[in-house]
């Protein structure tokens, strides 16, 4: 009973399909009758067979078409989610690792100073500064006794 069409949707798109096959045909006839087509009455008249087929491909070709853009418009949002991810974690990572250098080199990061100036006044000191103070380094895991 999972397979079973629920609230008769299924029987609902068919009625309409049929509909609109109804009406393309009513339409084609009555550009006939009206003098608006010069088609001949037998190629109206068998509109009837091939109409249907008509239809069901250009409604197939819609479907396809909107599940195509659905999908690509999920797969753009995804890719902009992990790139939004990507760079929040390495913007992080940098963080982490010019708090790791600037005391190096006897820089401390200012109160809510961001990494572009930290990383200027980084480099700034490193250029005047003679020699490299490991021990103003902050401890690491590895410096902890892990491996590195």
């Amino acid at each position: 009973m999972e397979n079973e069409d629920r609230n008769g949707r299924g029987a609902a798109l068919m009625l309409l399909y049929c509909l609109v096959d109804l009406l393309a045909w009513l339409l084609i006839i009555a550009a006939k009758a009206t003098g608006h087509t010069s088609r001949s009455w037998i190629f109206c008249l068998t509109s009837l067979l091939w109409l249907p087929f008509v239809t069901m491909a250009v409604i197939l070709v819609i479907w396809g078409a909107s599940r195509l853009a659905r999908h690509l418009i999920r797969e753009l949002r995804e890719a902009y989610r992990r790139r939004k991810i990507a760079r929040t974690l390495w913007e992080a990572m940098e963080g982490l690792t010019l708090n790791s250098v600037g005391p190096i080199y006897g820089v401390k990061r200012q109160p809510g100073e961001k990494n572009a100036p930290y990383k200027r006044r980084i480099l700034k000191a490193a250029q005047t500064v003679d020699t490299v103070n490991i021990g103003r380094a902050p401890d690491t895991p590895a410096g902890k006794g892990g491996k590195p």
